[in-house]
């Protein structure tokens, strides 16, 4: 095996006892019985000679060059086994230093004190790394706070005590990790099938909420249809009665002119003229109360606006002033921002109040009112219960009735018609 301590340029053997620029040269002088330390040449120094002896052999020097670099390292990698499933993972240290003092190195030197620090560096790491149950995800993903566990300070002081044994002194050890590549593609298939899980459920939940919205989207169209049927059919009641009302005139008419044609003396004349009045009193009274649903019959009573609002019946607007304080009560306890709690209360409460005042009520504000109100059941129709909604739909219809009830009022259609 190549020896590392040679190899890194740190120690030169077999040279001259001579100085050798950015090296000290350690000389021993060769005995019978091993070597002999004899000087340390530092650059500039004058080279030894071999002196002649009479009585004795003539001197032989074996000299080893040690490096004076202040700023010495050298990096090598080892494999550091994990305690759990025998996994494993590489470290490459760098050992930064310098070598203190060159007599111990060029002793040491047949050893390969390089190798010798390598080797006691892996088996001290190796001895943390079980100790301290170091996981593969700690590697990866926490290497640098487990990295003082890997490479404690006492470690550190261990491999400092154990390399001044060569004249070392080691200022710093810097380390980084690598996984094998068969534990990476382990963990990315594990996040692969997570990712696969979570697009799975993801796309299942689109499917599910796609469902759900037709479904809301069927009964949204479903409820719309029976309320476009359901006004489809007043206004056709309205418009029959408004033509029933047209066609009572030309029928009173014709009545009367058979009454007359059947006058043939004062009694007659009498009873004619006293079923006549009879026949318009029914006939004014049943234009006049839509049906006679009122008990006054009064020929004089103009069908003023107060008299048509008569007409919608109390207890629906009864209906819908209970429909909007259970609104307001659902919603007070109901999980919505409260910007749009007091958007909504503000506006159940103008339609309130304009309810109350009938037939002084301002259309504008209710027809606005009930824009809001109808934007807040769409936006909030999870949280609304189906009887709310089908109470609001009801509670809008009979507002909507009155707002054209006044309309006619106004515009003069009522005492037109």
């Amino acid at each position: 095996m190549e020896n590392l301590t040679q190899k890194y340029g740190v120690v030169k053997p077999n040279l001259p006892p001579a100085p050798l620029e950015g090296y000290r040269v350690v000389v021993f002088e060769k005995k019978q019985n091993g070597k002999q330390y004899k000087a340390i040449l530092n650059p500039g120094d004058t080279p030894i000679k071999k002196e002649f002896r009479f009585f004795s052999e003539t001197p032989d020097y074996e000299c080893y060059a040690i490096s004076s670099d202040p700023n010495l390292n050298f990096c090598f990698d080892i494999q550091l086994t994990l305690s759990a499933l025998h996994q494993y993972f590489f470290l490459t240290c760098t050992i930064y230093y310098h070598i203190s003092s060159p007599k111990p190195m060029a002793l040491a030197f047949d050893s390969d004190p390089l190798l010798r620090i390598q080797e006691e560096l892996k088996k001290r790491l190796q001895e943390n790394v079980l100790v301290s149950k170091i996981q593969m995800g700690d590697i990866k993903e926490h290497f640098f706070q487990v990295k003082d566990k890997i490479l404690s300070y006492t470690t550190l002081n261990q491999i400092r005590d154990f390399s001044g044994e060569f004249g070392i002194i080691i200022k710093e050890i810097n380390m980084t990790y690598n996984i094998p590549e068969k534990y990476l593609a382990l963990e990315r298939k594990k996040e692969d099938y997570s990712l696969q899980n979570e697009t799975e459920f993801i796309e299942e939940e689109e499917r599910h909420k796609k469902k759900r919205k037709e479904k809301e989207d069927k009964n949204h169209l479903l409820e719309l249809n029976a309320f476009e049927v359901h006004h489809s059919q007043k206004m056709k009641d309205i418009e029959s009665f408004h033509e029933y009302r047209r066609q009572m005139a030309k029928l009173l008419a014709e009545g009367i002119e058979k009454i007359v044609d059947r006058i043939e003396n004062p009694e007659s004349l009498k009873k004619a003229v006293d079923t006549s009045i009879e026949v318009v009193k029914r006939v004014v009274g049943e234009i006049q109360y839509e049906g006679g649903n009122f008990p006054e019959k009064q020929l004089n009573i103009a069908p003023n606006e107060a008299n048509v609002l008569k007409t919608l019946n109390s207890a629906p607007l009864d209906e819908a002033k209970q429909c909007l304080l259970k609104i307001r009560s659902i919603v007070e306890n109901a999980s919505i921002p409260t910007n749009d709690k007091k958007i909504l209360f503000s506006t159940l409460n103008h339609l309130y109040e304009e309810i109350q005042l009938e037939d002084q009520a301002d259309r504008e504000m209710i027809e606005k009112s009930i824009g809001r109100l109808n934007e807040f059941i769409n936006k909030y129709s999870k949280i609304l219960t189906h009887d709310i909604v089908e109470q609001t739909r009801r509670f809008k219809e009979k507002v909507n009735q009155l707002l054209y009830l006044s309309r006619q009022i106004s515009t003069g259609d009522v005492t037109s018609n």
